[in-house]
């Protein structure tokens, strides 16, 4: 177990942490959990920037599908899926470009549909 973690970024979804003893970066996203090293951190991130979000919009514009940007594996029947906001928060997390770690949610940070019965 990795003592020497410190937290790069952190949203909603996630976080992405270093851990100095292994020299790895931790990403946990929902319920996704990645190990890199810098290489692979950096050819990640160059994956996700070069994803056309644009694309998968129209491909689904008329799909009643919550995720439809797909991040394809190196096992060829397994994708992972995110919907556009769940991609943008990976982006943030990935490109470290929320410094700050946010410890605390507000009110528009929860995606809930209340029904009042």
């Amino acid at each position: 177990m990795c003592h020497s973690v410190k937290v790069l970024t952190k949203n909603v979804n996630g976080e992405l942490a270093y851990c100095e003893n292994c020299r790895k970066f931790q990403l946990t996203f929902n319920n996704l959990y990645m190990e890199f090293n810098d290489e692979e951190l950096l050819n990640f991130e160059t994956y996700l920037t070069n994803i056309n979000v644009d694309y998968w919009d129209c491909q689904y514009e008329n799909s009643t599908r919550k995720r439809i940007i797909p991040i394809h594996t190196m096992q060829k029947n397994l994708s992972l899926v995110f919907s556009k906001q769940e991609f943008d928060a990976l982006q943030e997390l990935v490109c470290l470009k929320n410094k700050e770690p946010q410890d605390s949610l507000t009110v528009l940070d929860i995606d809930y549909t209340l029904l009042l019965n």
